[in-house]
């Protein structure tokens, strides 16, 4: 499992069908979400996943732009995302 695949992507991309796929000769295919490999896809996620906790509130650190602290329920919360991991501590 990945959890590229979540994030849009921001720009328009084009991909041969597999040839097992019923799709017309000289067709191909407009992906709307992110794929495994994609250059873009760590950018999408990580843009994806920063903006959505910068919503819930949290800080992003200016040390490293992978941790942001927040507060939920009066507890101070830190999570660090490295790549598609994320851990949660309270």
């Amino acid at each position: 499992e990945s959890a590229f695949p979540y994030a849009d992507l921001e720009e328009i991309v084009y991909m041969h069908p597999h040839p097992e796929m019923k799709v017309p000769k000289g067709h191909c295919l407009r992906l709307l979400k992110n794929l495994y490999g994609l250059k873009q896809a760590p950018r999408n996620w990580n843009r994806l996943l920063s903006n959505t906790f910068l919503l819930l509130g949290f800080t992003q650190s200016s040390l490293d732009h992978g941790v942001y602290i927040g507060e939920v329920n009066g507890d101070k919360v830190i999570v660090a995302i490295f790549v598609d991991d994320v851990l949660i501590a309270s």
